[in-house]
């Protein structure tokens, strides 16, 4: 929500064995610096350890949903569409 990029890829990177919503984040970080290549290859991780049972649109919604003030909403959306679209 602060727009820091690039230390929150920094944190995300760190991990040895993140959880698997962290892939997720990591892509809408990424996306958000322009670097695509580097979304897809996050999202690709979360899609290999993805279970079944994981519905990625639910969570894109549900983690949309828990913002409380609407340009917060906007500015997660505008990433997952970067993600998803490459828009």
């Amino acid at each position: 929500m602060l727009h820091h990029y690039e230390e929150a890829v920094a944190v995300y990177r760190r991990w040895e064995n993140p959880p698997l919503h962290m892939y997720i984040l990591l892509a809408l970080n990424y996306a958000q610096l322009g670097r695509m290549d580097a979304a897809a290859e996050a999202m690709a991780r979360f899609a290999d350890r993805r279970p079944e049972s994981v519905d990625f649109a639910l969570y894109a919604a549900t983690h949309v949903r828990v913002c409380k003030r609407q340009e917060d909403r906007e500015h997660w959306l505008e990433g997952y569409r970067k993600v998803c679209f490459g828009v």
